[in-house]
């Protein structure tokens, strides 16, 4: 799931779309540090 959800915020549509590994990437990124910051700032 979160592989998928990497793909979508690095911008490959779910329609059949292109997307790159970088933009997966990217959106992994943001997962991660949503994550770890996120959850450290509600001290969970």
């Amino acid at each position: 799931m979160l592989a998928i959800a990497a793909a979508v915020i690095g911008g490959t549509s779910l329609f059949g779309g292109r997307g790159s590994v970088w933009s997966a990437l990217l959106g992994m990124l943001v997962i991660q540090s949503i994550q770890t910051d996120g959850l450290n700032l509600l001290n969970m």
